[in-house]
């Protein structure tokens, strides 16, 4: 179906989503670190969509200076992606609800913002469906 790069730190709990992503046919590209995104970025073949984790460690990677010590990885990277790919559709995953970090993501269009705590693996396997598909949205 669609290539998804899923870039998280974590593991464990993550795998469910990618196995969920993978049991709807979907091609998925497991970026770990910044420096995976950063790479893939440089290779200049968009996936299709972004499934990006908002807290991950910076490892001193220079373009991540404002990221707060982590705090806002993914909220540099989603800027990096839009960069390189202006229209691809990103899904920002976290566990955290501030929405003061949260809201110069929401409002800006091809990009949605889902828990980790209230997204269950099939429910993001079907957001990645309908970011990727909105005309056929439920």
């Amino acid at each position: 179906m669609a290539y998804v790069a899923f870039v998280d730190d974590e593991h464990g709990p993550i795998d469910y989503y990618l196995d969920a992503l993978k049991a709807k046919g979907h091609q998925v590209q497991r970026l770990d670190t910044v420096e995976d995104l950063f790479a893939h970025l440089a290779e200049n073949k968009p996936a299709d969509i972004y499934v990006v984790d908002i807290l991950m460690p910076t490892h001193g990677h220079p373009q991540l200076k404002e990221a707060s010590d982590g705090l806002a990885t993914g909220i540099v990277l989603h800027r990096e992606i839009r960069r390189a790919f202006q229209d691809v559709p990103i899904i920002m995953l976290t566990s955290i609800s501030n929405p003061d970090v949260l809201e110069g993501l929401t409002l800006e269009a091809n990009t949605r913002v889902e828990s980790k705590i209230d997204t269950l693996p099939f429910e993001l396997a079907d957001i990645v469906d309908s970011a990727l598909n909105p005309c056929h949205s439920p």
